[in-house]
């Protein structure tokens, strides 16, 4: 399946780190061209968790926005192309969009480096988010490795979890295990594998490991695109 409801809100796999949220809004995060083969419906709500081109893509952004949409992204996007409502949010903000509270939380390498000490993914230049729209809670992690952060998720009591677990650039599925135990969703889903090139991973390995050492539920999305 490409989808999944978690109670009122339903979530779409699009590939990637892209992800669909339908609810009494519509809500994409990341949206990265390379991952769409068809037209999708416009957002009310864009949220870019970091300035790489495969999670801040312009042109994306353009095809899924209106006059009506708010583009939300972290520091470091160049927000001011756009001829619609942009707004920078940065970790530990929480940001109140169309009656849906968004909240960003720290997302970085500490194990993965371009170079040493060169992370992939430096702190404080990417985010994930908390979303809550109709009673629903959604943590997206964003590009980011297992980081102590996570410890504070346990009190949000997220409803679905969306963690990469592709390695390479962020959390590989030992780590996102490891991510699963600290937040305790009720449900995780797997992203940001299998797409691009040293991001291969077994989905189904996850979710073995996943449900035989947490009470979590993991469904495994097909891409959407």
């Amino acid at each position: 399946m490409t989808a999944t409801f978690i109670e009122d809100v339903q979530v779409y796999w699009i590939n990637h780190a892209s992800v669909k949220l339908d609810g009494s809004k519509r809500i994409y995060i990341d949206p990265f061209s390379d991952t769409f083969t068809k037209k999708y419906d416009k957002a009310d709500i864009i949220i870019a968790t970091h300035p790489h081109f495969d999670h801040f893509d312009p042109k994306a952004i353009k095809e899924l926005s209106n006059d009506e949409c708010v583009l939300v992204a972290k520091k470091g996007c160049d927000i001011g192309q756009f001829d619609f409502e942009a707004r920078i949010i940065n970790p530990d903000e929480k940001h109140f969009v169309k009656g849906v509270s968004i909240k960003s939380i720290h997302a970085y390498n500490d194990k993965r480096f371009r170079n040493p000490g060169e992370p992939f993914h430096p702190r404080g230049e990417g985010m994930g988010v908390v979303i809550e729209m109709d009673g629903t809670k959604i943590y997206h992690s964003g590009d980011t490795d297992m980081i102590g952060e996570m410890k504070a998720l346990e009190k949000e009591e997220i409803d679905v979890a969306l963690l990469p677990i592709g390695g390479t650039y962020t959390m590989d599925i030992k780590e996102a295990v490891e991510a699963v135990k600290t937040i305790k969703p009720h449900t995780v889903i797997p992203i940001h594998y299998n797409m691009l090139s040293n991001t291969e991973a077994d989905p189904k390995e996850f979710k073995r490991k996943v449900e035989s050492t947490t009470d979590t539920n993991v469904i495994i999305l097909e891409p959407d695109s």
